[in-house]
């Protein structure tokens, strides 16, 4: 129950270890960057593309920076992965 693959270890890095892959796209971090300055979650004042920016670089290591997620999964698939929600 406390082990690697117990429930309570399953952090994006503990995950990582086991061997998923994360992909962040870029097109829903534009989006996030935009509904955080809306809603006023943006203390230091960044401009959109500043936001972005910041979300962007700093991702948790070793995710992969996707330009969009969709067109992304469409040459996994092609590649014999399959999408899980």
């Amino acid at each position: 129950p406390e082990g690697a693959y117990s429930p309570a270890n399953n952090s994006i890095p503990a995950l990582q270890r086991r061997g998923a892959v994360f992909l962040a796209c870029h097109n829903s971090i534009w989006e996030q960057s935009e509904a955080l300055i809306r809603n006023g979650s943006n203390p230091d004042r960044l401009s959109h593309e500043e936001l972005a920016a910041e979300l962007t670089n700093h991702l948790i290591p070793d995710v992969v920076l996707t330009p969009g997620v969709v067109g992304t999964l469409l040459y996994f698939e092609e590649a014999g992965f399959q999408y899980a929600t």
